[in-house]
Parts: structure tokens; sequence; C-alpha cells
């Protein structure tokens, strides 16, 4: 065989195997890019839920209106919806997730509303955690709809920081 011929079938087969292995390394991109953002979204929903749930069960809904703009984190969901949207809805939760987010920014637009009173405020956040205690409780609680990945990634959290 001729020099030629080799580099001519060097070249082909180099050109096949590129061609044929992007998508697949793509494909495995996209899976990882997508279980990390599933649980970036879930650590922030289980942090503002906890957040949530204790002042609401602790009746402390008032230093939360002070607080809480503050403290509710939608950095990682903001990212995923400006940054990776096709991935974000990509995953099956998402419609769910969108759901739960409403309601943080629906508590975040009440807590910066400065013509509502201060006691109509309340009533307003108040009735606006439930509901996202409920939709959390919904979808992640015991019974819930995602709870195998949240419970899953709950004990890993747990179990890290029980290593520290």
């Amino acid at each position: 065989m001729d020099e030629a011929t080799k580099i001519l079938i060097g070249t082909i087969s180099g050109f096949l195997i590129a061609f044929l292995a992007e998508p697949i390394k793509i494909h495995f991109q996209n899976q990882a890019k997508s279980r990390n953002l599933r649980i970036a979204i879930y650590k922030e929903i289980f942090f503002n839920y906890s957040l949530i749930k204790w002042h609401f069960e602790n009746d402390s809904i008032h230093n939360y209106t002070e607080e809480g703009k503050y403290l509710l984190q939608t950095e990682c969901y903001k990212y995923a919806i400006n940054q990776e949207l096709s991935l974000f809805y990509q995953l099956n939760e998402a419609i769910s997730v969108n759901a739960i987010y409403g309601y943080y920014m629906a508590l975040s637009d009440v807590m910066n509303d400065q013509s509502l009173s201060n006691e109509s405020k309340i009533g307003e956040i108040k009735n606006l955690m439930k509901s996202a205690i409920q939709e959390y409780e919904y979808l992640f609680g015991t019974n819930g709809v995602y709870k195998k990945f949240m419970n899953r990634l709950i004990y890993k959290l747990i179990a890290y920081k029980l290593k520290k």
C-alpha cells in the first residue's frame, strides 16, 4: 500500500471516529450537567423550605419579613432559567420546581411591596408560606412524587456534615 492510501485511510477513520464520538460525549456531558443542576436546585429548595417552615411553625413571621428577603436563595434556579434553560426543562420535575419558585418569588414581591401595611403583609406572607410548604411536601414529602431523589440527597448532605 502506498503512503497516500495510508494517509487517506487514517484521515477517514479519524473523521468517522470523531463524528461518532462527539454526540456520545455531548450526551454524557448533558447528563452530568443535568444531574448537577438538579442537585443544586434541590439543595436550594431544601434550604428555603427549612427556612420557611421554621419561621412558619415558630410563628416568627415578623422576623421573616425583616430578614427573609436576604435569606431566601434563588441563585441556582435563576442560573438554570437564564443559562441552562433547555437542560432545566429536560428535568422531569421542572414544572413543579417552577411552582415552588413561584411561591418564593411571590414571597419576595410581598416583602418588597411598600404599599402594603405591615399586618396585611404578614397575613399574605403567612398564606404564601403555607402554600409553599404544602407544595414542597406534596412533591418531596413522605408520599411525594420526587421523594426518592430528595431523600438520597438529604442523606448525603447529613452524612457529609457528620464527617466534618
